[in-house]
């Protein structure tokens, strides 16, 4: 598979894009457009200053350079109702299951473990505090 630069090169290329005209337009060096090209993921925040610049919809460009069916900023939070349900509960006693960075946690269990971080991280402030 390509990767995300070198198919923003391909793009510039075929839309006859002027490297110094669009870093000029974006307040950049033409070293860190050009350094893009060499980047495995160009960081969507970029893309999007492209696509302002260009007027162009840089996205769907990369989506079908890059063969893909979508072309997303971050992999999306997906909330659902957690596959094995205890019909002796209600709906509101359901807990609600979270997939984040393809890992699926319940919600009560992803607050339990934010909350023994912040414990240790308080533990940790103190220790280092003195």
């Amino acid at each position: 598979m390509k990767r995300q630069g070198e198919a923003l090169r391909i793009i510039f290329s075929r839309n006859n894009v002027n490297i110094s005209d669009l870093a000029e337009r974006m307040k950049m060096s033409r070293t860190t457009v050009y350094a893009w090209f060499d980047m495995t993921i160009v960081p969507y925040e970029n893309l999007q200053k492209v696509s302002k610049a260009l007027d162009l919809d840089v996205f769907e460009l990369m989506r079908k350079e890059l063969g893909l069916e979508t072309f997303k900023k971050y992999n999306p939070v997906v909330v659902s109702e957690p596959k094995e349900k205890n019909l002796n509960l209600s709906q509101e006693e359901i807990p609600m299951q979270l997939k984040l960075d393809g890992h699926s946690e319940t919600l009560d269990r992803l607050i339990e473990k934010l909350r023994v971080l912040n414990e240790a991280l308080s533990h940790y402030s103190e220790a280092t505090s003195r």
